[in-house]
């Protein structure tokens, strides 16, 4: 090495060495300050076996020797080894995202012939045929569609969750209505995956819905501080916030949600409602608003990005709310309920980061957080949501210790309707304590 080079070398040395004395100052500055003692600190596992307080905290882990179910139980933690391993895991979530896909190209061109054909007075033959040949198209992709998930969901039931649910002796439905809680926290490929609704759906009770009442963390850490109310959610309106865009010139509108928003509006009292519509619903009112509401309803359109996160957004009139939003925008609500399209799916870029708009709304402060994984149909997120409200609100307040509950309970329902149909009542997910 010339002697320009090692001074250089030399210096480049002092001074990363000078930056590293510094952040450490820093940090020890910080962690003098009030109730930030553990600041940037790894957490103590003492700390973190409280989650497991009100029942099992799992945390799925995908190394590239092996796959295993980290539980956090009430004073202990355990580990559990699932008889799977990464590369199969990987395929089954490439499998999974592909049918996603598949079935929302089909879906996006029959939106599109429909445009088409209301925009047309008088159809040629051609078109009629066209439109034919899009509509057996999409059935067919629909009843592919249905029997590709329910083929993850069984891999997902007997790979991951019934060994998990066995090692803790959760294997039959409850005797009485007391139903155990259970809270997933994957990572890696696993938090791409649908795993609250592993099972064997067409017979029996195989599954976790049949199981336990369930919930998604971000992390541990994370559901320890779901569970600390903030002094300050009292002082906020005690109105529901109800951003509705189900009308939006730049989207296709969403007359399910239409529907759902002015349910939700005759269950409360117009004097507990604080409703942004039309060219109000944008993006410097909704943030303003979110500051100083507890609990809030989107009905709107959706977008998450898997190859950047931070780029996913909620579709607000005219503008809209992205992910790095959210993480500006901190909160101290209760509960947010999503029921907007890809609000609770991951992204591949960061595999290892549970980066979602409705982690993110978490993340700001808002307790409970209830949200789609992927694009779900119209009609089956209006009733969905009509179930959840029926169950959460009570004179025009919202109970938000039974949001949990109620999910599982109207999930429930629509599955016994519809057992071989998943995509109608599985996308819907619950974050939080």
């Amino acid at each position: 090495m010339e002697r320009g080079e090692l001074d250089s070398h030399e210096l480049g040395r002092d001074t990363r060495m000078s930056l590293s004395r510094e952040w450490d100052e820093l940090i020890a500055k910080v962690r003098r300050m009030n109730n930030l003692s553990n600041f940037m600190a790894l957490p103590r596992l003492e700390s973190l076996t409280t989650a497991g307080e009100r029942g099992p905290v799992v945390t799925l882990t995908c190394a590239p020797s092996r796959c295993d179910a980290i539980i956090v139980l009430d004073g202990e933690v355990k580990s559990l080894r699932l008889p799977t391993d990464r590369e199969t895991v990987f395929a089954k979530t490439e499998f999974y995202l592909q049918t996603i896909a598949r079935f929302e190209s089909a879906t996006s061109a029959l939106r599109r012939e429909g445009t088409s054909i209301a925009q047309s007075d008088n159809l040629t033959s051609a078109q009629r045929n066209r439109a034919a040949i899009v509509k057996r198209d999409y059935e067919l992709a629909y009843v592919d569609f249905e029997q590709r998930l329910l083929t993850i969901l069984e891999w997902l039931w007997s790979h991951v969750t019934d060994p998990i649910l066995t090692s803790l002796r959760i294997t039959k439905p409850p005797s009485e209505d007391r139903w155990p809680r259970l809270w997933w926290c994957p990572t890696g490929a696993f938090s791409l995956l649908p795993i609250h609704a592993a099972g064997i759906h067409e017979s029996g009770n195989d599954s976790v819905y049949d199981r336990a009442v369930q919930s998604y963390t971000p992390t541990v850490r994370a559901l320890i501080e779901s569970r600390i109310p903030s002094p300050d959610t009292h002082a906020l309106s005690p109105k529901l916030l109800i951003v509705d865009v189900s009308e939006n010139r730049d989207s296709t509108d969403l007359p399910g949600a239409r529907r759902e928003v002015q349910y939700i509006a005759d269950l409360m009292k117009a004097d507990s409602l604080t409703r942004i519509s039309g060219e109000d619903a944008n993006r410097v009112r909704v943030i303003t608003e979110l500051g100083s509401h507890r609990w809030v309803h989107f009905s709107c359109h959706g977008e998450q990005d898997l190859t950047d996160p931070s780029n996913s957004r909620l579709r607000l009139r005219n503008s809209s709310i992205s992910v790095m939003d959210l993480a500006l925008s901190p909160q101290q609500g209760d509960f947010a309920f999503l029921a907007a399209c890809e609000t609770g799916t991951g992204g591949t870029s960061l595999p290892d980061e549970s980066i979602t708009l409705a982690a993110s709304l978490h993340y700001s402060g808002f307790r409970n957080v209830v949200a789609s994984m992927w694009k779900i149909r119209d009609d089956a997120s209006e009733t969905l949501v009509k179930m959840f409200y029926e169950r959460t609100c009570r004179n025009s307040y919202l109970d938000t210790a039974v949001v949990p509950y109620a999910l599982h309970n109207a999930v429930r329902s629509l599955k016994e309707l519809s057992p071989s149909a998943p995509s109608s009542w599985m996308p819907f997910t619950h974050i939080g304590p």
